[in-house]
């Protein structure tokens, strides 16, 4: 878009020139419609172009000298569409005949009406302007048979040199417009009531100038009005260019957001001598934020570098959102409350880079460096350091359950999922970098001093190592996302040593399920984005060791002790405050199997019990079907201190089934109990007939044992 209004600029520049040169030739000449048909002529031996003067050429004469071009229209470059590349409503120029005698030439304001310009970029790349540029060098040959022609009469020549000041009353343009077509892009762009006023323009002095229009865009979208004011002082000796006091408003020119707008002022200071540049007093002010800072550059012609100094001032990131049509409403209300930024920014044509970077999110403080290169490729690289953060305040608050219905439940089978969001920008980002973070709150877990190292090249992205110590332990953990594929593939591999196992269980799952100092781990992997079919797609292995600890939720002991005190008809146990089961060790492996965690080797220890368990749990469907075998290996002393002596040395099962997430426990002592009495009976038959065998004989012991004697067993 700067390319188009310089383009636009530059028109109009040689407009006013060319008029101006006719204003003064037309002083000598008189009639210039004599020479409309020369004019055209020229234009099209030089451009190729044909020019339609539409309307005669007006004269004034007294006490000013003008002249006043009507409608124009010139053609557009061959191959492009039939349409005009320009047309013009009118132009108008006068000049003063009294100063000229005075060797001064006074022009009065050059006004320019409904000049608009079509600019089109071609599917095979060229413009509908190559052939203008071009244009001036195929006029060289014309410019040097002029510089060989006979000096010009004495009279003439007189008179031009002659001339002691020069000025123009100012210039003038309204109702104009450029419209900007990529064919390549598919893009169209274009500038509407575009309008421009100056001051008086007189060498070496500032002039006030004032632009407006109103900007139509496909992409980006935006519909805007634009009005930008500065005094200019052009140094043409110096090659020095100042604008001072300048401002421009961009104010958002729909329906739906009408008052959105933004404005920046700034002084300005551009020497092509030295190529330096220092633009100063920088405030950009819009939707809430306000930003400070200055820019200095140099090789600003040749190879622009640029360096700034900005600041953003605190502001309210929730109004932000507000102000863009976005509402968030997060689990903590008081998050978004606050937020500013300072950093320098050091920028060439092909890279950029961010240093003393501050920038601050409610109480999180964000510092340190980053930067980017080859802008067409980008390679990201940055090294932050993040203060605290509780990632679960800033997280979308739960939705309201909505009410069942028939109609809601069949609308919500025929609606179709969401489409997948793509994965091409991760597959085309180059990242290098690493971040520590002080404190971090994540899922509820609390962690410190972590450290990550983020890589990211050809669809892959690898956070490798993370490091963190979390609940007196350390977590070293490496995770890699190939995006390579529609479908991404995920890899994860942790190792915990020493970690609290209760509070951090208690912490994530707000359930105080086992305790204990443990050591754990593991490599997964899965496939997908989505919760549901990454658990489903989830395979690999992981191992576990927790000792010193207990398993809360279930008290085995006292669970064994009121199923035998209800089949002895003994009260029941009364109710304890925690239920628990105590271990010295409790270790394992699971093996996942498309979301399907199988365990076979689960192995308890404590001073009561030696338990082993296997199962398996599928973590989709939420439901386990588990089974913990558990041994009595010492007394269990029961209420009024009787002994479950008979219970020792039994292998009693507990089933665990339902619901992953509440499990139920299921005991059947009777039974077991039942079976154990028989074992006993039996055990005692043979002790007894053992016994009458050894002193009796055979028959006569068998007689002693059985009823009837051996001849009632014959019977």
């Amino acid at each position: 878009m700067a390319k188009i209004i310089k383009l636009l600029l530059a028109a109009v520049a040689i407009l006013v020139t060319v008029v101006a040169g006719l204003v003064v030739a037309a002083v000598f000449v008189v009639d210039p419609n004599d020479y409309k048909e020369q004019i055209t002529q020229l234009v099209q031996e030089q451009t190729g172009r044909r020019l339609v003067i539409k309307e005669k050429f007006a004269l004034s004469v007294f006490p000013w000298f003008g002249i006043e071009l009507g409608a124009m229209e010139l053609g557009n470059a061959a191959g492009f569409d039939a349409g005009p590349f320009a047309t013009l409503k009118s132009v108008r120029a006068r000049l003063q005949l009294l100063p000229l005698l005075k060797q001064q030439l006074v022009i009065d304001t050059v006004l320019v009406d409904g000049l608009t310009l079509h600019l089109v970029r071609h599917s095979s790349g060229r413009n509908n302007w190559d052939d203008l540029v071009g244009a001036g060098k195929k006029s060289a040959p014309a410019a040097e048979k002029t510089a060989n022609a006979p000096p010009a009469p004495a009279a003439a020549a007189g008179r031009t040199a002659a001339l002691t000041s020069f000025g123009i009353g100012g210039v003038e343009i309204r109702n104009a417009s450029l419209v900007w077509d990529n064919q390549i892009t598919r893009v169209r762009q274009s500038l509407h009531d575009i309008s421009l006023t100056t001051g008086p323009l007189l060498p070496g002095q500032a002039v006030n100038l004032v632009f407006g229009c109103r900007i139509e865009s496909e992409q980006p979208p935006l519909a805007a009005r634009v009005r930008f004011t500065t005094t200019l002082t052009a140094q043409p000796a110096q090659q020095r260019l100042l604008l001072a006091s300048s401002r421009l408003e961009l104010a958002e020119d729909s329906k739906q957001n009408p008052q959105r707008t933004l404005t920046l002022q700034f002084d300005a200071d551009a020497n092509l001598a030295t190529q330096l540049l220092a633009v100063t007093a920088i405030k950009l002010e819009g939707m809430g934020l306000t930003v400070t800072g200055d820019i200095k550059g140099r090789a600003i012609s040749t190879d622009p570098k640029l360096q700034a100094n900005l600041v953003l001032a605190e502001f309210n990131p929730q109004q932000l959102l507000q102000q863009l049509g976005t509402t968030l409403v997060t689990k903590d209300g008081g998050v978004l409350r606050k937020a500013s930024a300072t950093f320098k920014l050091e920028a060439a044509a092909t890279e950029a880079r961010l240093t003393d970077i501050q920038v601050r999110l409610d109480e999180a403080l964000l510092q340190g460096t980053a930067g980017v290169k080859a802008f067409h490729k980008p390679e990201i690289g940055f090294d932050l350091a993040l203060n605290s953060i509780d990632v679960d305040r800033y997280l979308p608050a739960a939705a309201p359950a909505a009410p069942s219905s028939p109609s809601r439940s069949q609308e919500s089978v025929n609606s179709k999922p969401p489409p997948a969001p793509s994965l091409q920008p991760l597959r085309a980002l180059k990242m290098d970098g690493k971040l520590r973070i002080a404190h971090l709150k994540v899922a509820q877990a609390q962690l410190d001093d972590v450290t990550m190292v983020v890589r990211s090249e050809a669809g892959v992205i690898r956070i490798q190592p993370l490091t963190a110590r979390l609940y007196q332990g350390q977590l070293t953990s490496a995770l890699a996302l190939n995006a390579q594929s529609d479908t991404p593939h995920i890899e994860l591999s942790y190792t915990l040593k020493q970690v609290q196992a209760g509070p951090l269980l208690k912490d994530i799952t707000n359930v105080d399920r086992i305790s204990g100092v443990a050591e754990s781990s593991a490599t997964l992997s899965a496939k997908g984005l989505e919760a549901k079919q990454v658990t489903k797609s989830l395979n690999g292995q992981l191992k576990f060791l927790f000792a010193d600890g207990a398993v809360t939720g279930v008290n085995i002991p006292r669970m064994i002790r009121n199923a035998y005190n209800t089949l002895k008809g003994l009260p029941m146990e009364p109710e304890e405050a925690v239920q628990k089961t105590d271990f010295t060790r409790l270790e394992g492996s699971v093996v996942l199997t498309n979301g399907v965690a199988s365990n076979q080797d689960l192995t308890m220890a404590s001073p009561l019990l030696r338990i082993t368990g296997q199962g398996q749990a599928d973590i989709p469907a939420d439901q386990v079907d588990y089974v913990v075998n558990t041994a009595l290996v010492g007394t269990m002393a029961g209420q009024g201190g009787k002994n479950l002596s008979e219970l020792n040395n039994l292998t009693i099962p507990i089933k665990v089934s339902g619901r992953l997430s509440a499990p139920s426990f299921g005991l059947d002592l009777q039974a077991l109990l039942q079976e154990n009495l028989k074992n006993q009976a039996k055990q005692q038959l043979q002790e007894k007939i053992g016994s009458k065998i050894k002193d009796q004989g055979i028959v006569k012991g068998l007689d002693k044992v059985l009823p009837g004697g051996v001849g009632g067993l014959l019977r």
